[in-house]
């Protein structure tokens, strides 16, 4: 993500400790961006008032709990040790999981994720960049519980704001084999969605309703293998997958129109990665529609 793309959707800028941060709200929390160069690298969720410099803590730098506005720059050595102890408290929480529930998430792949203010999940990343979230409502840890009873809930979160979060709880077994079939929070139309379903097969009906409504789209643009697309006035965005082109590439075509297929400019960028790909897809959006907002209006 590079840090334009998150200022000009309304990011916050931050100093900690002669570094520079960006704060973005999201359902939840706030984001916490690491920023060097013009580039913006995820350093953690948010929750809670002092949840910021618990981030930057985990980030690597050593800053304990407080509550930051963007004046303050500099943070005690008390509120190190304060931070010292509450990441050794999560460690604490890592450790007392029980050896079933333990067993089974490394089984699939799962780690154990600090979200911000003391509250742990489940964590594993995607090729995509997304990310699945299994949690336990029982008790406090969010990491341990009775992995036969109802209390495991599940969700996927996108890179950037997307999620979709089921809010049936389930036993870990069927929360596990849940996640597996999430549908992906960013539909192929490229929207965000931000929303919450009972049960799994709520969400993969409403996924299957956005992809109808995406199809067309996706069809114009040309390209086999295309999983998402997006038209801004008179770009054209999409996510090509490996085979019509060398990798994951995102196709870019400027003055095109939905009645002539021929018209426009095509660019063609191959990227090493999916994740590197939806990335750059997302911020091409993003300017695109930052530069329609921008654009001087008629009388």
């Amino acid at each position: 993500m590079d840090e334009k793309t998150l200022l000009d959707g309304g990011a916050s800028p931050l100093r900690i400790d002669g570094r520079d941060y960006l704060l973005r709200d999201v359902p939840g929390g706030r984001e916490v961006w690491a920023v060097s160069d013009g580039k913006a690298d995820m350093a953690g969720l948010a929750v809670g008032g002092d949840g910021v410099h618990r981030v930057v803590a985990a980030h690597g730098l050593g800053i304990g709990a407080r509550t930051a506005t963007p004046a303050q720059s500099v943070l005690s050595r008390a509120d190190a040790d304060s931070a010292g102890r509450f990441f050794a408290s999560l460690d604490a929480k890592v450790d007392a999981v029980r050896p079933a529930v333990a067993q089974a998430m490394a089984d699939g792949g799962y780690e154990a994720h600090n979200s911000g203010g003391g509250v742990m999940v489940w964590h594993r990343g995607l090729e995509d960049g997304s990310r699945l979230l299994v949690s336990c409502e029982e008790g406090h840890s969010g990491i341990d519980g009775d992995p036969d009873a109802p209390h495991w809930l599940v969700g996927r979160y996108g890179a950037d704001e997307g999620y979709l979060d089921l809010t049936e709880p389930l036993t870990l077994a069927d929360a596990l084999a849940a996640a597996e079939r999430m549908p992906d929070p960013v539909d192929p139309g490229g929207v965000e969605r931000c929303e919450a379903f009972p049960t799994l097969d709520a969400a993969l009906a409403a996924s299957r309703g956005w992809a109808e409504e995406a199809a067309p789209l996706l069809e114009a643009i040309g390209h086999p293998g295309t999983v998402r697309a997006c038209r801004v006035a008179d770009w054209e965005f999409a996510v090509v997958a490996p085979g019509a082109f060398a990798g994951w590439t995102l196709v870019e075509r400027l003055g095109c129109d939905p009645d002539d297929p021929e018209a426009g400019s095509s660019g063609i960028t191959d990227y090493p990665t999916r994740a590197a790909c939806e990335e750059e897809f997302r911020g091409a959006v993003a300017r695109a529609r930052a530069s329609l907002e921008d654009a001087p209006r008629g009388p």
